[in-house]
């Protein structure tokens, strides 16, 4: 015996159908690995966003927040060229209360129906 012995290899020939086959699922095994990758990347991605971004206050809406709160808060001001006015809220209420019951009260020696 020798270590070059011969040996026979039987040529078979891979159908049509079975190559289909397998590129058919090494293709949707890609597609699915990158749609995984895609979802785990953009995950990670918003959450950082989020740390990094819409978890801190923004000072400057804090600080307009509490600017509008004084001016409401306040007496009211009427503006440099008069076209309109700040009214705290709780005096704008006072006020449409009573113009409403101004508007409400009966005119003198009328009848209600």
């Amino acid at each position: 015996m020798s270590n070059h012995d011969e040996f026979s290899v039987e040529k078979t020939e891979p159908s049509n159908k079975s190559i289909f086959i397998w590129g058919v699922l090494v293709a949707i095994f890609f597609f699915g690995s990158g749609l995984a990758v895609r979802a785990v990347f953009r995950f990670y991605h918003e959450k950082e966003i989020y740390k990094k971004v819409l978890s801190v206050p923004d000072q400057e809406r804090i600080s307009q927040i509490e600017r509008e709160e004084r001016i409401l808060a306040g007496k009211p001001l009427v503006s440099d060229n008069l076209d309109h006015k700040i009214l705290p809220i709780e005096y704008a209420m006072h006020r449409v209360v009573d113009e409403s019951v101004s508007l409400a009260k009966p005119v003198q020696g009328s009848t209600l129906p």
